[in-house]
């Protein structure tokens, strides 16, 4: 079994699932894998800790619309080349500063997660 929404990653896990399905690793993989290990491992203040990061930036994610949101994450975040394309458009440039603003606070926790 595996979760395929984000927010349930590590509740998921705790009750036996092997892994999660989470969009929001295209956008931070590093933290992603971070939080299935730490669940697995049963280390249970690590896994909630991560967890309330992956929730945050999906929060923000859904602050404008899919795709666009993640792919802009992406590029955001770690440089990432996106591409968009019918009948998904980039965010324009108010739902990017939006995005922007609501990313603000969540940067230096996610900076563990974006060196190579």
């Amino acid at each position: 079994m595996f979760p395929g929404d984000d927010v349930l990653a590590s509740a998921a896990i705790a009750r036996g699932a092997r892994g999660a399905v989470m969009g929001i690793a295209n956008v931070v993989p590093k933290l992603c894998v971070e939080l299935v290990t730490a669940a697995r491992a049963s280390d249970r203040a690590r896994s909630e800790e991560l967890q309330s990061l992956v929730d945050a930036l999906v929060d923000v994610s859904r602050s404008a619309p899919f795709p666009s949101a993640d792919k802009f994450l992406a590029a955001e975040l770690r440089d990432a080349e996106v591409g968009y394309r019918a009948p998904y458009d980039p965010l324009t440039p108010e739902e990017r500063e939006g995005v922007r603003e609501r990313l603000a606070p969540l940067r230096p926790r996610l900076a563990p997660f974006l060196g190579r």
